[in-house]
């Protein structure tokens, strides 16, 4: 809300009348306010327009001095300001706010400070005091940025201000998280113009707005503030922000220490500031502008304060940088995290990993005798109906329309190695549907505790362990689904020769899935010429392509069709180094501990001990990689667990249900199970890894095979930084660029085209395990794949 030409006497009976409703009326304003987040945006386009035209027009002329550099630009800046009537204080309090809850334990205030007489200049303030100890508490002011945007509607009512505004637009909510629970906060809606704030001479108000203007008017109203206010005179002072309060913050800073400077007194007792996702941008002349009117790229130039200056003024104030790092995970995830990780490091530092190259045989993509001679299994007719599930113990009573299977195949007569697998035909259609093969990663994790019952298939485990829910966006509703535990060991799969566990690899696994298939077709002849795709995650990186490729090696009847894996580890080096990119570009490690990895660091084989000693130098604290923004799963020293904060549809403390559940004797029974201990992963010696997949990925695509590779952003493990590593190894073209899809009006992601029929996605806001972070876009994506169409980009959602 802005105010014109208004007279000196309206603007004290505004003072006095103006209530806080208008506050719930300016925060349920009409959809053409501009966010914070769009008006950044195009403030930074108009102004890389604006300099980017001034260099054609005058490529001569050079920038004026630089007012940051010099203390004498703010010379002319008052020292005192006029001492406010006694009542000013008491006219500012707030009795209360309509519809604020009950018990409110702290004060508030709020009220307009002048900055300029001459010119009308007002600026609106709202100040909440801390709860206790108010006394003794330092004070902050809060900046948004904009430049433009509200620090009362924005920062107070919807960041970390004491309340929020309930969605029937006149009530309040107590937000429990409130910075004023530790230090007295003001918020400064500024410069003239935003929110409440104004200049009745209109034209000065338009004109000679700019950051110069804002934090001179900042610095004013403080010295006027503080005399409204004596109590806080010399109180520890700090001021932060977010946004284009990335020059705000700094540069008011800057303000106040050339006027202690300028005049040997401190004004103000400034301690430190610090801001969230501080944009810099004091400098535009390296601004690129893409096709029209789009920012393609904004290299940020910015000095936080001049450079002649920063160690003055870091010895003066003691500038504190605020880093929040927020991390997560799903705890029972510790063992897939661990098993991939252990793997990572033990080829990182093994001799034998030496001798991968890129060049090194294919797994799958030769034909082997051993594997033809397999072909010829035993009879499997009556198999399938003793296969059949009557009933999951704990399944929903009603809507489950749909077949279950589940038991074992022997991939190896002699040795008596056998995998499990558990089947979910397609809730309708299913004499028609796709089959897909699922298959989780590790290496040495359950693709039916964590991809059945944990991703995405037809039912979930409740927290009593023993009950199951249903997954609505199963992808069963689209498919046929097969999982499998896979290799020997894992999970349900076992053999009866337990030397074969130390024969774990690359190799073997794929070999075995394929054998298993060929066994299972025949169990299953339904499915023989059925459209076939596999799927998987993580290691499965390896597991799918090299599947793929031994089964067109082989010729059979399998009708492959394409492969899906989502994060899917491809590189061993490419994906240290999207792993280094992906943690230091999400503020989990330092710019210090990045830059001394990618001085060490080539990320191939020649890196030693130092490229070691360097990766090894950051903590991950309580940190599980799989999803760096998400709650983890609490061990309380009773024995229970619990979120660490809740998120709707998603609970951290899963693994524990699924590993309950599936070592319950009954549970077993009915999956047609020998009794044992089932574990999510299981600990193998695993004889081979090959470095890198994309020669693999290349042999298929080469041989015609549809190949989707996508990837939650939340993810660091496999992060989607590393896969755009290997895509490029692969040297593709992009045939349909970059673009967002959309998932329930918004984006769930962005997608790309490239030719040999290879698709990148990401999947916004998701983890590792995408379709159990997104459920709804995992399925979204997965209907996309088997139709062999992009998601869809609904324009103006």
């Amino acid at each position: 809300m802005i105010f014109h030409k208004i007279t000196k006497s309206e603007a004290n009976m505004i003072r006095h009348t103006i209530t806080f409703f208008l506050l719930l009326l300016l925060l349920s304003a009409s959809p053409t306010d501009a966010s914070q987040e769009d008006q950044l945006m195009r403030f930074i386009e108009s102004t890389a327009k604006k300099r980017q035209a001034d260099r054609v027009s005058n490529p001569d002329v050079t920038e004026g001095p630089d007012p940051w550099a010099d203390a004498s630009s703010f010379s002319h800046l008052p020292t005192r300001c006029p001492i406010p009537l006694a009542s000013a204080k008491a006219a500012d309090k707030i009795t209360a706010l309509p519809g604020q809850p009950p018990r409110v334990n702290f004060d508030q205030y709020a009220g307009y400070v002048t900055v300029n007489e001459e010119y009308g200049r007002e600026l609106f303030y709202y100040f909440v005091e801390a709860p206790y100890e108010a006394a003794s508490k330092p004070l902050i002011l809060w900046l948004n940025g904009g430049p433009g945007c509200s620090s009362l509607g924005y920062g107070a009512m919807m960041e970390l201000g004491p309340f929020r505004v309930n969605p029937d637009g006149k009530t309040l909510r107590r937000n429990k998280h409130a910075w004023n629970n530790l230090a007295n906060v003001i918020f400064l809606e500024s410069p003239t113009g935003v929110g409440f704030s104004y200049a009745s001479n209109n034209s000065d108000n338009i004109n000679k707005r700019g950051d110069q203007r804002t934090a001179e008017d900042t610095f004013v109203f403080l010295l006027n503030w503080l005399e409204r206010f004596p109590e806080y005179k010399g109180r520890d002072f700090y001021i932060a922000g977010e946004s284009y309060g990335g020059h705000y913050v700094p540069q008011l800073a800057t303000v106040i220490t050339f006027m202690s400077e300028l005049h040997r007194t401190t004004f103000i007792n400034l301690h430190g500031i610090f801001w969230r996702l501080g944009f810099h941008m004091l400098d535009y002349l390296d601004e690129v502008l893409g096709q029209g009117s789009q920012l393609a790229r904004h290299h940020a130039m910015a000095r936080l304060v001049h450079p002649g200056l920063r160690e003055n003024i870091m010895r003066n104030t003691s500038l504190c940088l605020l880093l929040l790092i927020c991390v997560a995970a799903w705890h029972a995830d510790a063992s897939r995290e661990a098993r991939l990780r252990e793997l990572i490091l033990s080829k990182r530092t093994s001799t034998h990993s030496s001798s991968h190259s890129v060049d090194e045989p294919m797994i799958g993509a030769t034909a082997t005798s051993s594997l033809r001679a397999e072909h010829s299994v035993s009879d499997q007719s009556d198999q399938k109906d003793a296969d059949r599930i009557a009933a999951l113990p704990g399944q929903p009573p009603k809507g489950v329309g749909f077949s279950q299977y589940s038991g074992c195949v022997t991939v190896d007569e002699k040795n008596g190695r056998a995998l499990f697998y558990y089947l979910v035909e397609a809730a309708t259609n299913a004499a028609t549907r796709p089959l897909v093969l699922w298959l989780n990663g590790g290496p040495g994790c359950s693709s039916f505790g964590y991809g059945a019952m944990g991703e995405l298939g037809p039912f979930r485990v409740n927290s009593d362990n023993r009950t199951l829910s249903t997954n609505e966006h199963a992808w069963n509703n689209v498919a046929n689904v097969l999982f499998l535990e896979s290799p020997a060991g894992v999970g349900f799969s076992y053999s009866n020769t337990t030397s074969d566990y130390d024969k774990s690899g690359d190799q073997r696994t794929s070999e075995d899935a394929f054998l298993f298939l060929v066994s299972w077709f025949e169990r299953f002849p339904e499915y023989k010429g059925r459209s076939f795709y596999i799927s998987g995650e993580s290691y499965a990186g390896h597991y799918v392509p090299q599947l793929a490729a031994t089964i067109l090696s082989h010729n059979t009847s399998i009708n492959l069709q394409g492969i899906l894996v989502g994060n899917p580890y491809l590189d061993d080096n490419m994906n240290t180094k999207g792993v280094i990119d992906f943690l230091w570009s999400h503020a989990v490690i330092s710019d210090e501990v990045y830059a001394n990895i990618t001085k060490n660091c080539n990320f191939n084989l020649s890196d030693g001990n130092a490229c070691s000693d360097a990766m090894a130098a950051y903590d991950t604290a309580n940190t599980l990689l799989f999803d760096i923004y998400g709650p983890v799963c609490i061990d309380a020293p009773d024995g229970k667990y619990y979120p660490s904060r809740y998120v709707p549809g998603y609970d951290p403390c899963t693994g524990y249900y699924i590993d309950a559940y599936l070592n319950d004797p009954e549970v077993q029974k009915a999956l047609h199970v020998r009794t044992t201990k089932w574990a999510g992963c299981t600990d193998l010696h695993w004889k081979d890894s090959s470095a890198s997949i994309v020669p693999t990925l290349k042999w298929l695509m080469g041989h015609g095979l549809r190949v989707w590779l996508f990837s939650g952003d939340f993810d660091s493990v496999c992060p989607f930084t590393a896969t755009r590593y290997s895509i490029h190894d692969l040297g593709v073209a992009i045939t349909e660029p970059w673009r967002p899809w959309t998932a329930n009006k918004e984006v769930g992601g962005y997608v790309e085209a490239y030719t040999g029929g290879l698709v990148f996605a990401s999947v916004r806001g998701a983890g590792h395990q995408v379709p159990y972070f997104q459920p709804e876009k995992a399925l979204i994506l997965f209907s996309s794949f088997l139709k062999g169409t992009l998601p869809l980009y609904e324009k103006g959602q």
